[in-house]
């Protein structure tokens, strides 16, 4: 018989259904659910895009999180989040978010429901998020405004109860969890995008709700804005988007391991395509708004927005052929995030980050020739040493004509990530 015979009523092909997993017992089930569910100790990945749309735009379209509206100061405008639905042109394809690895155990079933709400428990955290903008408020406002001696006359009403007391070593698994609208895929959707840009269709589809959760205080938010002209668009989303806001129930933009950028090389090479001209009441050009500035100003708007950390992504970074095994791996003080489809997204600089060290000389950057490479010209660390200096320049010499220096520096610290397999 040949080995390629068809067994009568035999099916060949990879099998997608397994029918007996209900009658298995539920210790068994419960184990293979939680398979499923990503390691909660290893900090994830989740890339959100931002987009101005005009008020008349407001309907929901496909990959659109569905949240309140965040209006922008012209009044005519508001930002909306969103999810990458397409490939980018430097980045990973698709959509390598950790939050695509579990969140359609949301509602596969009840008994999926069940095993996630066992793990993100949000039953316990929930009311104690809801709790904190008002503990948050009274104690704002009970100590830093009022004397100590007229605290008790102000507020006779005894003060309110932090409601993450005695909780703060499992804060890093405080999960928040929302939904975006999804659909199949179309080939009418963008194949490519630039990384400066929101990677997301246009078309409005009916979709169904994709729920997802994070985990603000331990992952990594990757933020692609559609344009960085938008005026105070990360003091804005520093109230306004949901899933990481200190002044509203977190510790900041992925708390104490930040937001990042993606870091396009065009930056550099086409300044046109991100400046614009700065001009006076009667229309004059007086300047021209560079990308470093509007990076700049992105940055000192995270100081007041109480960010950690803000890191920049250069897919162009790859470890050099004769990088030492014990290099090529993470040690335990370098941060790594992993998305779901094995990537890792690795601490390669870090001046100001705890733990952090230059790991720099191990890389080089693709499409840029010479050994040091992955610091000189047209590097991602050369663009985040000339905003370091210029952003907290600024910021020192705003508050104090002191000398800078390293111990006078705050807001948050910057550093730089490599994208691995």
């Amino acid at each position: 018989m040949s080995d390629h015979t068809q067994l009568p009523g035999v099916t060949t092909g990879p099998l997608t259904t397994f029918h007996p997993f209900p009658k298995l017992p539920w210790e068994l089930r419960y184990d293979i659910w939680d398979l499923v569910i990503r390691p909660l100790d290893r900090p994830g990945v989740h890339i959100f895009c931002i987009e101005e749309r005009k008020l008349e735009d407001s309907e929901p379209k496909e990959c659109d999180v569905i949240c309140g509206p965040i209006p922008l100061e012209s009044g005519d405008s508001n930002l909306h989040i969103s999810v990458p639905a397409a490939t980018m042109s430097s980045g990973p394809a698709g959509n390598v978010s950790t939050y695509m690895i579990d969140g359609g155990l949301w509602t596969a079933c009840k008994e999926s429901r069940a095993v996630m709400e066992r793990v993100f428990r949000h039953q316990m955290w929930d009311p104690k998020r809801r709790a904190y903008p008002e503990y948050y408020l009274d104690s704002f406002y009970r100590y830093r405004f009022v004397p100590p001696h007229l605290r008790a006359l102000q507020h006779p009403s005894p003060a309110l109860e932090d409601p993450y007391k005695g909780l703060e070593h499992e804060t890093d698994l405080i999960p928040a969890t929302g939904f975006f609208l999804s659909a199949p895929v179309s080939s009418s959707s963008p194949s490519s995008a630039r990384t400066n840009q929101a990677d997301r269709p246009d078309h409005r589809v009916t979709a169904s709700p994709h729920y997802f959760s994070v985990f603000p205080h331990q992952d990594l938010f990757i933020m692609r804005p559609s344009s960085w002209k938008i005026k105070n668009m990360w003091s804005l989303l520093a109230v306004g988007f949901p899933f990481g806001s200190k002044k509203w129930g977190y510790f900041g933009f992925g708390g104490k391991h930040g937001l990042a950028f993606e870091y396009d090389p065009l930056w550099e090479q086409e300044p046109e395509a991100t400046d614009q001209y700065s001009r006076d009441h009667t229309g004059k050009v007086i300047g021209i708004i560079s990308i470093y500035d509007r990076m700049i100003s992105t940055i000192q708007q995270l100081v007041d927005s109480r960010a950690d950390t803000v890191w920049f992504i250069d897919y162009r970074l790859k470890l050099k052929e004769n990088t030492p095994t014990d290099k090529r791996e993470p040690i335990n003080d370098q941060k790594v995030f992993y998305g779901h489809d094995g990537r890792r997204y690795v601490e390669v600089y870090s001046k100001y980050v705890k733990g952090g060290g230059d790991r720099l000389p191990w890389f080089y950057t693709e499409g840029i020739e010479g050994e040091d490479s992955s610091i000189g010209g047209g590097s991602c660390h050369s663009f985040i040493e000339y905003v370091e200096l210029s952003a907290f320049m600024n910021i020192w010499n705003e508050e104090s004509d002191n000398e800078w220096g390293d111990e006078e520096r705050h807001g948050p610290a910057l550093g730089l990530l490599a994208c691995l397999r």
